[in-house]
């Protein structure tokens, strides 16, 4: 069989049950390391045969496995807060306004959010507030006022202490993009976020939402 522990990701010390940490199995059907490359090997194999999986999870009271989200998509705040974005963005989605919500704020003192707006959603909450939204200059209707208010609103009606959210998980800035993702630009083939590439994509989004959180 496999067996599986969970490690602190600064000490690499076993942590107990119900605390959150990188998940590490051992076992005769675990890989043993990359061919040839040493290097890669020794990032995930521990001297003593551990395999670190890259994924974030904790053993509940009683004894089950809950994996929580993948290490590499883990945003760490300027004052050291580990956050799972997945759990933020399902949140935000759930906003008939919101197709497409991704999390950044890597080092930053806290969480800005790209949103891509659910366009028939908003075109029917336009035509009721009488808002204009041209098609063509989408970029010119996304900074009106009343949408930008709408947004706001969502995000801080969605993601809230009321639903068990922490303080350091509330998003203080966002960006509303007119256009939706596609693959092999801003997501993977298999429709997972290009996190570092969507940073560098929407540079001027990234650098505005910063400037507005470290006011």
């Amino acid at each position: 069989g496999v067996e599986a522990k969970i490690i602190d990701k600064e000490s690499g010390e076993k942590i107990p049950d119900d605390k959150e940490g990188i998940i590490c199995v051992m076992g005769p059907n675990v890989m043993k390391g990359y061919h040839k490359n040493l290097k890669e090997t020794a990032r995930v194999l521990s001297a003593d045969g551990w395999f670190n999986t890259g994924d974030r999870g904790y053993f509940t009271k009683k004894k089950e496995l809950v994996i929580t989200g993948r290490e590499k998509e883990i945003i760490v705040l300027s004052n050291g807060e580990n956050i799972n974005p997945v759990p933020i963005e399902s949140a935000l989605m759930q906003s008939k306004y919101i197709d497409t919500a991704i999390l950044t704020g890597q080092d930053w003192r806290l969480l800005g959010v790209y949103i891509v707006p659910n366009f028939d959603a908003l075109e029917k909450y336009c035509e009721t507030e009488n808002i204009f939204l041209q098609k063509n200059s989408l970029e010119t209707a996304l900074s009106d006022e009343k949408i930008t208010r709408l947004f706001k609103n969502e995000i801080n009606a969605l993601v809230s202490k009321k639903y068990g959210f922490q303080n350091y998980e509330l998003v203080h800035a966002f960006s509303l993009l007119p256009n939706p993702f596609i693959p092999g630009k801003e997501l993977t083939h298999t429709l997972k976020p290009r996190r570092a590439e969507i940073d560098r994509i929407y540079a001027v989004e990234h650098q505005r939402m910063r400037e507005a959180i470290e006011r």
